[in-house]
Parts: structure tokens; sequence; C-alpha cells
């Protein structure tokens, strides 16, 4: 929850070495005696004393912060009435859950996408983003697509028709029922059309 890219932890003193060659540039100064001389293709990942007091301020609340994340999704799972219309990520009961966003995947049947839902609950205000688009499917990966189009059917299928539902540290209980009775009334709609 420091922001994007999130934070690297390891153990492992050659994971730790590898990401450290790769965060600086790809420099290695014992090895090679040399600075700003790169052995390997590398990055700048180095962090402003900002953004890790951030990170550091984010670690010192994470409980609350991951508390409320879990809450943020049952308030979704207790206001989206019509469970025939959608369904919500699923998480494992064996399995530590972040509960980093929300998703609610449309059943195709309907025929909405999810750009179709994103366009009509905006006159509500709700800010709903699409579920990321698979890789191959970009123009950048392009020569890749039939082929992990057939590996990843499911990743396919689920971004034709999910959204990731508004998940600030803003919300409120009222502000759940809101967004999920809006969603609710902008398929109906679409049904009834």
């Amino acid at each position: 929850m420091s922001g994007q890219g999130g934070v690297f932890c390891t153990n492992n003193l050659e994971y730790y070495k590898k990401a450290k060659l790769l965060k600086n540039h790809g420099i290695d100064q014992e090895k090679t005696g040399k600075y700003y001389w790169s052995t390997i293709l590398g990055y700048n990942y180095n962090w402003t004393n900002f953004q890790a007091a951030l990170a550091i301020s984010q670690f010192n609340k994470i409980n609350k912060l991951l508390n409320y994340k879990k809450w943020l999704y049952n308030e979704y799972k207790k206001n989206l009435i019509n469970k025939s219309y959608y369904k919500l990520n699923e998480y494992l009961p064996d399995v530590s859950q972040s509960y980093w966003i929300t998703c609610l995947i449309i059943d195709p049947k309907l025929k909405i996408t999810k750009e179709d839902l994103i366009k009509k609950i905006k006159k509500y205000k709700i800010d709903l983003r699409p579920i990321f688009y698979p890789l191959s499917s970009m123009p950048t990966f392009y020569t890749k697509k039939a082929k992990y189009k057939k590996i990843n059917k499911n990743s396919y299928e689920l971004s034709k028709y999910g959204v990731c539902l508004p998940s600030g540290n803003n919300l409120n209980a009222n502000s759940i029922k809101y967004i999920c009775d809006k969603i609710h009334i902008v398929i109906t709609e679409h049904i009834n059309s």
C-alpha cells in the first residue's frame, strides 16, 4: 500500500542482490570498481525520502488499512442484491488476502460489456475502472495474441465483463449502498431496454 509498484521484501540474499542490481541501473560498483557503469540493463527504482516515509507510515497502520479493505469487500458483497446479474471476485478461506481491490464480474448473458457499464454509471458520478486487459491483447504483444488467447481463456473472458469497484479510504456504508444501488439500476435498465 505504498503506491505504484509496492515494496519488495525478501530474506533470500541472492534475490536481494539481484533486485538491488536491477533497481540501481544495473550498476555493481563492488564488482567493477566503477560507478555509473552498468553491467546489465537496470532501472532507476530508488525511492525518494518522501516515498520511503509514506511507506513506513503505511506499514505502521497496515492492520487498519487491511481491515478496511476487507470491510469494503464485505459491504459490496452485502449490498449487491441481484447475484444472478453479477458476482464478485472470490477469496479462498485458507488464504490470507489483502483485499486490494473488489472486482465485479457481469454475467456475459446480459450482453453488457465493462465499457458499457462504466460509461452508463458515470451519470451517477461513480468511477468504475475496467479489469486489466490481458497483456497479449495489447499492440505491444499482438503477435502473441492468438497463442495466449487460447491458453489464457479465463483472462480474456474476465477482462470483457469485469470492473474494479471504487476502493478509496473515504468510502462508508452509505457510499457503498449508493454505488451498489446505481449498478443495479444501470444493469436493470440495460436488461429492460
